[in-house]
């Protein structure tokens, strides 16, 4: 179900800059040193 408070924000970074980062609900993190990507659920990062 889609909600008016469903968001997707791609952010880009090295992995070493995205491991300083707070966590953001819904938020896709793409290390682009790595390829690596992290997505932050319920406030925890995965």
């Amino acid at each position: 179900m889609i909600t008016n408070q469903t968001k997707f924000r791609p952010v880009y970074g090295t992995e070493a800059m995205i491991s300083t980062l707070e966590h953001h609900e819904g938020w896709v993190y793409i290390a682009s040193d790595t390829g690596k990507i992290f997505l932050d659920a319920n406030n925890v990062r995965k």
